[in-house]
């Protein structure tokens, strides 16, 4: 597996990071908040119920499933939304564009207004079909925006505030039906789950798993792309029969397409159980800065085994880098333990707690040198010190078993001999460093590259 397909790791120092506590804190994202914060942190369900909250909603059930498990984190957060309705925004998501084949048309119209096409050509994915609709759109019509997202979903916002958007899908396609190939998602006030869940994390950013009321594909895709552009881990839950067939147009299917690094999906066929809550909580009670552990075979309490799989179809979920609740010997187990994008959960929580640690660690030193009235120097000596700290955050890694210790890790930093004169005068140093991860099964390559401004 080639390394840049297990992490790219580059570290801005302008970043904010994430704490010890908050990289094992599960964030409940819901529209049912009655207090009147952006977000609140519980320990208890009783105090929810004490907030308001009431025992049929999805963030109650949420941190109940947390907080049932053998291994816990202390509290949860809980993020309030605004409530999605008719109202400014309404999206599209292109949801086969590999199956289209050259000169299919997909079409969208606003309020039964102009349609506006785009033609697919040879070799379009997501991003270009739905790049070539936002086109189209804001050149047919001046009183709405268009905008998309890599992951092919399209936008419309109306230029007026709190007018609605409504938009009617169409297409020509060579096999299959509009439906095969676009699907709309429910008009929202305000833009959908990336808009709240940023709002969210203005108020409190320090917060790690991410968990969402909603389980249908828009605002699934919609989660995972905030997840993946915010270094946040999203367990997400689906019903979609689709997913334990041979369909490619499934949310499984979407987002193992999307190659989502950041977003784990779970199978199950409770909408009633948050049995993606109970496993994440369950995962993240593990402190990433003491040990380490692995995201399967997690017996979740409170979640029943999932008495509609087969062989065949559990065979189907892993294939999507799925994941599902069945059976360990007669006992309930979480399989497979992926994200969409194929790797291992562990792997993911490992490359950014190295991300976090040592985002960390380089501010420190700067604050220290800094606050002691003296600059770090432009020279070996200086470099020195940024090798220094990376060689210890490695160190402890390999103490806690994120990673092996052999090979052991190296860190590469150049003399000052060799530092460019544009990076000097930048005053920007470059480095990097490479580390065998201990893994669980099978043992996979971390790289990373780190950018400070001296």
């Amino acid at each position: 597996m080639p390394l840049d397909s297990i992490i790219d790791l580059s570290i801005s120092l302008d970043a904010p990071a994430v704490t010890k506590a908050g990289l094992g804190t599960v964030m409940i994202a819901g529209l049912n908040a009655t207090f009147s914060d952006q977000v609140r942190t519980y320990s208890s369900t009783a105090d929810m119920l004490t907030d308001g909250f009431t025992t049929s909603q999805y963030e109650y059930k949420a941190a109940t499933a947390i907080f049932s498990q053998s291994l816990r984190p202390t509290s949860v957060k809980v993020g309030k939304m605004a409530a999605f309705s008719t109202g400014a925004a309404q999206s599209a998501i292109i949801t086969s564009p590999t199956t289209a084949a050259t000169s299919d048309v997909f079409g969208i119209s606003i309020h039964g207004g102009t349609v506006s096409q785009y033609t697919v050509a040879g070799g379009n994915d997501h991003s270009d079909i739905a790049a070539g609709l936002v086109d189209q759109i804001n050149s047919d019509y001046d009183d709405f925006t268009a905008t998309h997202d890599p992951d092919g979903s399209v936008k419309v916002v109306a230029d007026t505030a709190g007018e609605s958007v409504v938009l009617t899908l169409s297409g020509t396609f060579a096999s299959g039906t509009l439906a095969d190939y676009m699907t709309a998602g429910d008009p929202v006030a305000g833009g959908g789950y990336q808009e709240r869940l940023a709002t969210i994390s203005d108020a409190d950013s320090d917060w790690y798993g991410l968990v969402i009321q909603h389980r249908d594909e828009v605002n699934i895709i919609e989660a995972a792309t905030y997840a993946e552009a915010n270094r946040k881990l999203f367990f997400a839950q689906s019903n979609d029969a689709a997913i334990r067939t041979s369909a490619t147009t499934d949310i499984a299917s979407r987002l193992k397409s999307l190659s989502r690094f950041r977003t784990c999906l779970l199978s199950y066929t409770d909408d009633d159980v948050a049995a993606e809550a109970a496993w994440l909580g369950f995962f993240l009670a593990t402190d990433p800065d003491a040990r380490t552990t692995i995201a399967a075979f997690k017996t979740l309490s409170g979640v029943s085994i999932d008495s509609t799989l087969t062989t065949s179809t559990e065979t189907v979920i892993e294939g999507k880098n799925a994941n599902y609740y069945g059976s360990l010997g007669g006992i309930g187990a979480t399989h497979n333990g992926k994200v969409a994008k194929g790797e291992w959960v562990d792997v993911v929580l490992t490359s950014d707690w190295t991300y976090f640690r040592l985002l960390a660690d380089l501010q420190n030193l700067f604050l220290k040198y800094s606050n002691r009235g003296v600059k770090i120097p432009y020279t070996d000596s200086g470099i020195a010190l940024f090798k220094g700290v990376t060689t210890s955050r490695l160190q402890k890694g390999t103490d806690i078993g994120h990673f092996a210790d052999n090979p052991a890790f190296t860190v590469t930093v150049p003399s000052r001999a060799d530092v460019t004169t544009a990076d000097a005068a930048n005053r920007l140093l470059t480095y990097s460093f490479q580390a065998q991860l201990a893994g669980a099964i099978q043992s996979t390559s971390i790289a990373g590259t780190v950018a400070v401004t001296l």
